[in-house]
Parts: C-alpha cells; structure tokens; sequence
C-alpha cells in the first residue's frame, strides 16, 4: 500500500469519496491508520504521530476530536465507521468495511 497525494476511499461501487478530512491531523490519521492497517495503533504512537516534537497538555482529548474526525470522514464515505475504526480504550484500527481486517 502507498498513500500518497489527495486520500480518499474508494467505495465497493467504484465511487470515490475525497472530501471531508477538516484538516491536517485528521489526514494524518486517516493516512497512518491506512498505512498500518494490518495491526492495531496505540494512542500514544498516533499522538507521536502528530506531535513528534512535544505532546500538549490536552493531547488525549485533541486526539479524541480527530479520530471522530476521522469516523466523520467515514461516516460521510457511506461506510459504518464502528466497523471500519476500531477504537477501545487503548488502540485503534482500520479495517475493511466488511469487519474483515486488511492486510
């Protein structure tokens, strides 16, 4: 898998959903989660991710807002995002809309 340029998701259909990611960090979620969908991510690795030189205070709650950011994006695509995104109390995980892990 690459990810490169504008992502989007390209549905069963053939149809392609490209808007909807409200910025930046939700982009890199979104691209990170793709990248490594073959295992489960850690919240603290995803907010190493997106604040690799210092954590904010309030970085557990910036990073809730931007996996519901993601789940929006999802959501939007026409996909069930509580069976695409993954999240428990620790990781997260993207997987096929069939509940069937990629990879």
């Amino acid at each position: 898998m690459a990810v490169a340029g504008r992502l989007g998701i390209d549905g069963a259909d053939g149809a392609a959903a490209s808007r909807g990611l409200p910025g930046r960090r939700a982009e890199l979620v979104f691209a990170y989660l793709a990248v490594e969908h073959h295992r489960t991510v850690s919240r603290d690795e995803l907010a190493d991710a997106l604040w690799p030189d210092m954590l904010p205070d309030t970085w557990a709650a910036a990073l809730r807002s931007v996996v519901t950011e993601v789940r929006h994006f999802l959501e939007a695509a026409g996909m069930d995002a509580g069976s695409v995104l993954e999240t428990g109390r620790a990781p997260v995980r993207l997987v096929q809309a069939d509940g069937q892990e990629t990879g």
